[in-house]
């Protein structure tokens, strides 16, 4: 008796811990070539290399990757998929981004004010270690693609 209750305490742990949070693994250049590509932008955003990135983003963290689509500045609209190595480097790293959007809004405020309302619906969100960033003019599409990404 005595055995069969250590092999049900033992498959009841084994279950609690499969039922844990699982981290989703995302393949971060498709999520940005999609969000780039599917969804309809006034103007064609094009690759940005990695070395000019941190020209947007001097203060990223170091183990932080980014794959990123902009215009030519005529809009605000871009896309920026970050892929940290952990959950405490993405919520740094999605501060950075917040902060890098307030000074976008100001920005296109002062010479293209339609642009700052575009800013305001950006969708930005952290999902475990990937902070997603999409100004676009279709925000539910783009979330719809985030989803479908993690798999929801």
């Amino acid at each position: 008796m005595r055995k069969k209750l250590l092999a049900l305490v033992a498959l009841g742990s084994v279950l609690i811990m499969g039922c844990g949070k699982k981290e989703a693994n995302v393949d971060a250049t498709s999520l940005a070539k999609s969000l780039a590509n599917d969804i309809t932008y006034e103007e064609k955003l094009s690759h940005v290399d990695s070395e000019d990135i941190e020209d947007y983003f001097d203060d990223i963290d170091e183990g932080v990757s980014c794959i990123m689509y902009m215009g030519s500045g005529k809009t605000a609209e871009e896309v920026a998929v970050f892929t940290a190595p952990d959950e405490e480097t993405a919520l740094a790293t999605k501060e950075m981004v917040t902060e890098f959007l307030e000074d976008q809004k100001a920005a296109f405020k002062a010479y293209i004010p339609k642009e700052a309302k575009r800013i305001d619906d950006a969708v930005l969100q952290q999902r475990g270690k990937y902070v997603i960033l999409c100004v676009s003019g279709d925000s539910s599409t783009a979330r719809k693609l985030i989803d479908n990404a993690f798999g929801e």
